[in-house]
């Protein structure tokens, strides 16, 4: 007798899938953590960026105050190793970051100013602030073209005593003596709280002459004060120069005096012109 066929009857089907529950909650875990995983790499990617971010600030900031010490303490060694080539990028911006510092301690310094002249009309006092805003704000812009054309006229300056250096030399030496600039607004400041500035009408009396001991001692210390930066601007340039442009000290000490000369000749002569026309008025 044959053996019962135990599938007879039932249909012929493939072997059915043992349904494993846990699977599904591996996928989420598994999909979490890849979520996870990327959340946490994508923060720490911000965090890395900040960082590196915040890294070249502090490399800029440090290149910025290395160079400004260099060129107040150690202006010779700074010119005589100073690239003459390569870009005006480098000079450019610490140019104009100094342009900036001047902005601001001039707008303060003129506030501090109109704070000391006493009562003024309200509308002149809104007038100031305003004038003093835009100058905060256009400083900065004519600083950088004044910077090209005097970059000029000191090249032909430094030509017509013998010069062999270039234009890019000579802009690299005028914009890193552009620390001069934060010089002065720092000693401006610090002035107009101890002495302030003689006013319009104090200025106009030491003009024609009328003005008093007081006045004229104002006067005094800011013309001294301007002549010493006056004196160390041409300091820092004929030490430049000197380098940039392979020439004697002595001839690059006329060749940054004569913008200057000729700037005192066209004003004495405007004067006096301005002096002879009124007395014969």
């Amino acid at each position: 007798m044959d053996a019962p066929n135990i599938g007879l009857g039932m249909p012929r089907t493939c072997n059915p899938v043992v349904a494993r529950p846990g699977l599904k909650y591996r996928r989420r875990v598994k999909e979490i953590s890849i979520d996870i995983f990327q959340r946490v790499f994508k923060n720490f990617l911000i965090v890395y960026q900040f960082d590196k971010k915040r890294e070249v600030r502090n490399i800029m900031i440090d290149k910025f105050v290395n160079t400004w010490k260099s060129v107040i303490f150690q202006p010779n060694n700074f010119f005589k190793n100073m690239p003459t080539s390569g870009g005006y990028g480098d000079p450019l911006v610490f140019a104009f970051i100094n342009s900036i510092i001047y902005a601001i301690i001039t707008y303060i310094s003129t506030l501090v100013q109109m704070r000391s002249l006493g009562i003024m009309p309200d509308f002149m006092v809104a007038i100031s602030y305003i004038i003093s805003l835009i100058n905060l704000i256009t400083t900065p812009i004519f600083f950088i073209i004044e910077l090209f054309i005097g970059a000029a006229i000191y090249f032909v300056c430094f030509k017509i005593v013998g010069g062999s250096g270039s234009y890019e030399g000579t802009f690299r030496i005028l914009a890193y003596t552009s620390v001069v600039a934060v010089i002065s607004g720092v000693l401006l400041l610090i002035l107009v709280f101890i002495i302030p500035y003689p006013s319009m009408n104090q200025m106009i009396g030491i003009i024609t002459n009328t003005a008093g001991l007081r006045e004229y001692m104002q006067y005094a210390v800011y013309s001294v004060v301007f002549v010493l930066i006056t004196i160390y601007t041409i300091y820092l340039m004929s030490s430049g120069g000197k380098y940039v442009h392979d020439i004697s000290i002595l001839k690059s000490i006329i060749a940054a005096i004569l913008p200057y000369i000729v700037i005192g000749l066209t004003v004495f002569f405007r004067y006096y012109y301005f002096n002879f026309i009124i007395g014969h008025g």
